[in-house]
């Protein structure tokens, strides 16, 4: 009878605490093939339901020496490179991270990343949370 007691407050309690807020959702998460000791461009899409913005302050694969967070710029005829601290993804919005736009590259190559690898990314939030991702590794005949 006390069990009883017991699960129908926790039962209560539940219904009454309010619901988490939604994730991240990470989709199209894939990575180009390098040779070891060159870099992989990442590429990915970051959907934030949330009612705040996330931001991104970092990434590490055990596959990379390191990984970058850069945005190319194109202005008149010319293309700079730019690395970033970290990106924001606004509330309720996308992010679409893609080589030589915004990108994630992984740096020094542990091994040779061969199409159909899949490649661990943990991603860093200024709020401390992560979030890993797995990256498919596309044909080298794959066109973006």
């Amino acid at each position: 009878m006390k069990l009883l007691a017991l699960l129908l407050c926790l039962a209560a309690t539940a219904y009454a605490l309010p619901p988490l807020p939604p994730t991240l959702t990470i989709y199209d998460a894939t990575a180009t093939p390098a040779n070891k000791g060159g870099s992989s461009a990442v590429s990915m899409v970051i959907h934030n339901p949330q009612d705040s913005p996330a931001t991104i302050i970092g990434a590490t694969s055990p596959f990379a020496r390191k990984v970058v967070l850069q945005h190319y710029v194109k202005q008149d005829g010319v293309t700079q490179l730019y690395p970033l601290k970290s990106l924001t993804v606004p509330a309720h919005a996308d992010a679409a991270i893609v080589p030589f736009g915004l990108e994630l590259r992984l740096m020094d190559v542990s091994q040779d990343l061969a199409y159909g690898m899949d490649v661990p990314l943990t991603l860093t939030f200024a709020n401390g949370s992560q979030r890993t991702v797995r990256l498919t590794l596309e044909s080298p005949t794959d066109d973006r």
